[in-house]
């Protein structure tokens, strides 16, 4: 999968979710290059995390954990939120 990722194939629509939640952010102009950057970093965790043949659910809780906070307080977020919400629930089993 682009950028050198491997992810396995049960775990793509998170990844591409991810990718999508990535895009938006970086063409916001309600967040700074500093969150950019660190949401950015926070998302690649995560992914990161998807191509372990084990992933640590507690590291992508974490780093979700993260994004959310950020920015969950603009509405242009809130479907790839909800969307990645649903596919991390599927994923790890839990609410987040």
């Amino acid at each position: 999968m682009g950028n050198n990722n491997i992810v396995r194939n049960e775990y793509l629509n998170l990844f591409n979710a991810l990718e999508e939640l990535g895009d938006t952010i970086r063409s916001s102009d309600k967040l700074s290059d500093n969150e950019k950057a660190d949401l950015q970093s926070d998302i690649e965790t995560i992914k990161s995390q998807l191509g372990k043949s084990t992933p640590d659910n507690k590291i992508i809780k974490t780093a979700w954990e993260r994004i959310k906070e950020t920015i969950q307080r603009f509405p242009e977020f809130a479907d790839k939120i909800s969307k990645v919400i649903f596919l991390i629930k599927i994923f790890t089993g839990e609410i987040i």
